[in-house]
């Protein structure tokens, strides 16, 4: 309970603080410590929405807010691991996929974007897929061990 309480205060201060950095990103459009400080406020953003009042409507707009954040920097994979999870949430696998494997296939390393791909063929019962995952995973690890030791 004191948890939510904590969220949603936090929450609160989104606005204000997105307010501010778009309006210093107006004063100086091509300053690109601005540009990184809004996208790490609408990441924020991005991130509580859907927490504080989880629903199919606060997902969609946590993806519309996701999609800001890529527009601005495409290679952002945190937004995209975001993004991907917000889709699943609000329904919707399919792009939820393609964001999980834009992140593993751009980072092989990325162990969210594994997390999150294996999470989601779980999900939607696709055991098969998992049991894929983990050979791929398991060869993946073993290749990085090998190429670590020799």
């Amino acid at each position: 309970r004191e948890r939510e309480r904590e969220r949603e205060s936090m929450a609160s201060h989104f606005p204000s603080s997105l307010s501010v950095s778009r309006q210093a990103l107006k004063l100086n459009p091509d300053n690109e410590e601005t540009k990184n400080n809004l996208c790490a406020v609408e990441m924020k953003v991005a991130e509580n929405v859907a927490v504080t009042v989880p629903s199919k409507e606060t997902y969609l707009a946590s993806v519309d807010c996701y999609n800001r954040v890529l527009k601005a920097h495409p290679e952002n994979l945190d937004a995209r691991n975001g993004r991907g999870t917000a889709y699943h949430k609000a329904g919707d696998p399919v792009k939820a996929m393609e964001d999980f494997q834009h992140v593993t296939l751009t980072d092989p390393k990325n162990t969210l974007g594994w997390h999150n791909r294996g999470f989601l063929l779980f999900s939607v019962q696709r055991y098969e897929g998992i049991s894929l995952l983990s050979r791929t995973l398991f060869s993946y690890d073993l290749i990085v061990h090998l190429h670590l030791v020799t």
